[in-house]
């Protein structure tokens, strides 16, 4: 037992039990370390390349990924500034179809035209700054462009993707647009997205939750169009932020144009006594006041007209014609905010009670169609001479026979005498 109680005793009793409790170890254990230890030495085996570089002859960069086959434009060193971006490039015999246009790839290269093609769906920020492009479709395949891609440009025509949901920051700031038509995909166009330009008319959908700040900047901006129904929600997000900047006063917030109401005819025949109404739907509109930073609701300005001239005091927007004569058949339409509408013609059919008037009452034919066999048709006078000479023709020849037999007669009395 002294063993026991030294130091060399005290370590070998310590190696001893170690030795037995590893002699205990179940199996299954040891299987489980080894597939433990293969997991690992798989984690750290080195990484198998699936990016590569390529240049095509036009100078335009990529880079390709081996497992999904798709490439993306990271730059160009070409001298082409009329240039076709390619829908795939073919690397060793493998096509790539091209996905992307990296951020920066074309910055600052006096590109004048780009075709972009249906393959890309991201353009990244920056991509197309500082060129001299004068007109730009971005096909519905692309749902994101980063930003400032398009700023400092010549932009002044542009068709925008139907897939994207969102305009970015800057991304068309300092191009010659004068208008733009925003598609009803997008959800929201951030700060500055189109400053720096001409613009005079934006169409901007009820699908528009948000603008943001100086959306507008330094542009003469007169008219925004929305769909119907959308002009009371859309002043508000048109806010003191998103009109800053606007270099016009009383820009203009409005609907669809001013129109007559489904029920009105634009030509009406009536006759004399009965009542006709047009109705006119004017435009919704509030103006911008700058001064105060408030959308106020526009008064139209109706003016009725009568075969060109003013109607004195039918300023509404509702003209009725009221026991209608003769003298009220002609042309009439509204004017409205200085929008000429269509021609109303009124045509009335004058139908008299005099029966002394003449070609007041169609000439009605008798119908002897239903006449009894017996009815005597009135008989005219040049018939009644024709039947008196017939008479007297019957009479003489009637008296000619008489005496004829009476001759005879008495010529056979005297020969049996």
């Amino acid at each position: 037992m002294k063993i026991f109680n030294s130091k060399i005793g005290k370590k070998l009793f310590l190696i001893v039990i170690n030795i037995i409790c590893l002699l205990l170890i179940p199996i299954q254990q040891i299987f489980a370390c080894e597939v433990r230890i293969e997991q690992i030495a798989n984690y750290i085996k080195p990484e198998v390349r699936s990016i590569g570089a390529y240049i095509d002859n036009s100078g335009i960069r990529y880079s390709y990924n081996t497992i999904n086959s798709t490439a993306s434009i990271t730059g160009y060193s070409g001298t082409t500034t009329d240039l076709t971006i390619p829908a795939s490039i073919i690397v060793e015999g493998i096509e790539y179809i091209v996905t992307s246009i990296g951020s920066f790839a074309f910055r600052s290269k006096s590109l004048t035209s780009v075709m972009i093609p249906d393959t890309i769906t991201s353009i990244g920020n920056y991509a197309f700054r500082h060129n001299s492009l004068t007109s730009l479709t971005i096909p519905n395949s692309v749902t994101s462009i980063g930003e400032a891609a398009f700023a400092i440009n010549e932009i002044s025509s542009l068709t925008l993707s139907e897939s994207m949901t969102s305009i970015e920051g800057w991304v068309f700031s300092e191009n010659a647009l004068t208008n733009v038509t925003i598609p009803n995909s997008i959800l929201s166009i951030e700060e500055s997205a189109f400053a720096d330009n001409a613009l005079i008319t934006v169409t901007i959908p009820s699908s528009v939750t948000y603008i943001g700040a100086n959306a507008f900047e330094n542009s003469p901006l007169r008219t925004i169009y929305t769909d119907d129904g959308n002009a009371v929600i859309l002043k508000d997000i048109l806010d003191v932020n998103a009109m800053a900047g606007i270099t016009i006063n009383n820009t203009i917030l409005c609907e669809s144009f001013s129109r007559y109401a489904e029920n009105v005819n634009l030509v009406n025949n009536v006759s004399v006594g009965s009542s006709l109404s047009f109705d006119v739907i004017s435009q919704i509109k509030y103006i911008y006041d700058n001064s105060n930073y408030l959308w106020n609701l526009h008064t139209p300005e109706v003016q009725w007209y009568k075969n060109e001239l003013i109607l004195a005091g039918k300023t509404d927007i509702n003209l009725t014609l009221i026991n209608i004569q003769e003298e009220d058949a002609g042309i009439y339409y509204a004017i409205v905010d200085g929008d000429e509408l269509a021609d109303i013609l009124v045509n009335v059919n004058i139908i008299s009670t005099n029966p002394n008037e003449q070609g007041t009452h169609p000439i009605v034919e008798e119908d002897t169609t239903n006449l009894t066999e017996n009815r005597v048709s009135p008989v005219t006078g040049d018939e009644v001479v024709i039947l008196e000479y017939i008479g007297l023709l019957a009479l003489i020849l009637f008296s000619s026979v008489i005496i004829i037999r009476k001759k005879n007669q008495s010529h056979t009395n005297d020969k049996s005498i």
